[in-house]
């Protein structure tokens, strides 16, 4: 079966502005977003030697549900060369941590829900789930919280140049990530043994395609699971106040791509997973129904990111985008999805025959940019020739 997002007509003359070049602006931090930093502490491992280097990884809530194995977030070679030098790789005084909360009192003061702090430590190893969860105390978890928001509260609004959101700052006690973190094996809120993982020399190992420099596991501490969301994509168990659950792996290169790698070598969920993780039943699962009546069926639910059972998907819906002859079809692609190779169709008669636009033939081009649209959501672009007086395309997705 086919269900068909719509089929789209051709708006001839339509020019587009030019992309706006990228201008230095700030680093703003919202509430629940994710932080991570990097420091260098000085050769006697008791200060921090120059600047902090800031990247926000934004929303929480939308990364921790990630299943893809090894996920693009960013490439922060070049704010990290700025920071710390062209070897930073290799560099064993340069640390770098997660941080993430949100709190009862501003500046964060809602989330997943409110009260959720996340922190890293380093990788264990390179096996599914391989984090032991570390427990917080009430009391721990108010001064961890109170420590990350000085640190957040610092972050925001500082200046920002290649790359609106990251930030590099001189280092002070409110804006330095070491400025909390105990040189101590039993603190509660602990990177790594040291606290804080280092980098290099040599590398720390090999995920999948690409090998790894610094690898930390981070893990969620509910403060309440009241009006929780208490699973997690990687999650065994429901998450247990007080208790961490661990979420997922972070790894950085020395090409400076960080990741959120999900070590396993299970691939991405089918239709058939995904649908009864959507809350679909027999009566409602089939690719071609439409489960809440919004005109989306739910086989293209699968592929462009939406929820199946409630509406407010429309915005997500592919669009076309004319440019001087040509017409550029461009979709949004979960990775679950991309197995079933959802494709574009193409046709000068809407009643009549339609032709799959293949990359390379016919003047067809087509583009993936990864994780475009967030964290295992890819944006697919198919450019087609214009000929004639009526062009019409449409997303075809084809599932048992």
């Amino acid at each position: 079966m086919k269900p068909n997002v719509s089929s789209l007509l051709l708006c001839a003359g339509l020019t587009l502005p030019p992309a706006a070049a990228r201008a230095q602006g700030t680093l703003t931090v919202n509430p629940g977003d994710l932080l991570t930093a990097f420091f260098q502490v000085n050769e006697t491992g008791t200060g921090v030697d120059g600047e902090t280097y800031v990247y926000n990884m934004g929303p929480a809530a939308g990364w921790r549900e990630n299943t893809s194995t090894s996920s693009v977030i960013s490439n922060l070679n070049t704010d990290l060369v700025a920071a710390f030098g062209e070897a930073w790789y290799d560099n064993s005084r340069v640390r770098w941590g997660i941080v993430g909360v949100v709190g009862p009192t501003d500046p964060l003061t809602s989330g997943d829900p409110a009260r959720t702090t996340y922190y890293g430590r380093a990788l264990t190893s390179f096996a599914p789930n391989s984090a032991a969860p570390l427990g917080l105390s009430s009391s721990q978890r108010g001064n961890v919280s109170t420590t990350v928001k000085t640190f957040s509260t610092a972050m925001n609004g500082q200046a920002t140049d290649s790359n609106p959101k990251g930030a590099i700052v001189n280092s002070s006690e409110n804006s330095n990530y070491a400025s909390f973190q105990v040189p101590a094996r039993t603190t509660p809120f602990n990177i790594a043994a040291d606290p804080n993982f280092s980098f290099g020399p040599g590398n720390f190992g090999v995920s999948g395609d690409y090998t790894v420099e610094a690898a930390l596991d981070v893990q969620r501490i509910l403060h309440t699971t009241t009006g929780a969301d208490a699973t997690a994509g990687l999650a065994t168990e429901n998450a247990i106040v007080g208790t961490g659950q661990y979420i997922g792996t972070f790894t950085l290169d020395a090409a400076g791509n960080l990741r959120l790698d999900s070590r396993t070598t299970t691939p991405p969920a089918g239709y058939d997973s995904w649908a009864a993780a959507n809350g679909l039943t027999a009566a409602n699962r089939a690719a071609d129904f439409d489960a809440e009546g919004d005109g989306i069926a739910n086989g293209v639910e699968f592929v462009i990111g939406g929820n199946p059972l409630a509406t407010g998907d429309l915005a997500k819906l592919p669009e076309i985008v004319p440019t001087p002859g040509f017409v550029d079809f461009v979709f949004r692609r979960t990775d679950a999805s991309a197995a079933s190779n959802p494709g574009v169709e193409r046709t000068a008669d809407v009643a009549g025959t339609w032709t799959p636009a293949v990359n390379g033939q016919d003047g067809v081009t087509i583009t993936t940019e990864e994780d475009f649209f967030g964290a295992g959501i890819d944006r697919i672009t198919t450019r087609i020739p214009v000929t004639g007086t009526r062009n019409f395309a449409r997303l075809s997705v084809t599932l048992p």
